[in-house]
């Protein structure tokens, strides 16, 4: 993460030290850790929210951060929010409007900034040039939903087993993921989301597996999943989208 020029060396040098102390979290979760200190709050995620005022300011991106969601083909209005605001990834995949005083703008978080403010946003290059020039300025945001196609998707991480770790993310949703279910032999069972995005449980079992999300708008989704694990992680889509 690159930031704009508003920001001082020793911002920069903090930021540095806490981004590689989160890909050190990360890696140590993919390797079927499940480590990462949990990162399942809800935050004030939802939508419809009056707009509130904060900072805004530039970073050079490709698109990929703490969400884990990978480099995006041809997507380049994203942002990165405080840690605050970022909420232990209960805001990933959600969509901010992002009102500046050159216009409006919709960007898919897929990032935190921990040194950051609390009411500071970044915004990729090509986002923040609809918003604002000029390094950090003011402007007002809110969540809204995505304007995505298509069902929501299902990523099964790599390092996954039937009787070991098993991490899940759900990606391509219109509306931010509050939780994420799987049914076993007892019933119901609540992974844990995890600071880098993706939910977590221990020895589910063989496919299929049937699953529940729920949208902060409390609007739950069930999909049954069959698939064949594999070392490079596994993609497939659901039946459905939120509204």
């Amino acid at each position: 993460m690159r930031f704009g020029k508003a920001f001082s060396a020793r911002a920069l040098l903090v930021a540095g030290v806490l981004s590689l102390a989160a890909c050190s979290d990360s890696d140590e979760g993919g390797d079927g850790g499940g480590g990462g200190g949990g990162g399942g709050g809800g935050g004030d995620v939802g939508l419809g929210k009056d707009p509130k005022p904060g900072k805004v300011n530039s970073y050079e991106t490709e698109g990929d951060g703490s969400c884990s969601f990978g480099v995006p083909v041809g997507e380049k209005f994203v942002a990165a929010l405080n840690t605050t605001e970022f909420s232990g990834s209960a805001v990933c995949g959600a969509c901010a409007e992002v009102d500046g005083p050159n216009g409006k703008v919709i960007a898919r978080v897929v990032d935190v900034c921990p040194a950051c403010a609390p009411d500071l946003m970044l915004l990729s290059q090509e986002a923040y040039s609809k918003v604002a020039s000029g390094g950090e300025v003011s402007m007002n945001w809110k969540l809204v939903a995505c304007g995505v196609s298509g069902p929501v998707r299902y990523h099964i991480k790599e390092g996954s087993g039937p009787y070991s770790y098993f991490a899940i993310q759900v990606r391509n949703h219109k509306v931010p993921i509050k939780s994420l279910e799987v049914m076993r032999a007892t019933g119901w069972e609540t992974l844990t989301r995890e600071n880098y995005n993706y939910f977590v449980g221990n020895a589910l079992g063989p496919p299929p597996l049937k699953v529940r999300i729920k949208g902060t708008t409390d609007e739950v989704l069930e999909d049954t999943l069959n698939f064949n694990f594999s070392s490079d992680g596994v993609q497939l889509d659901g039946a459905a989208q939120f509204k």
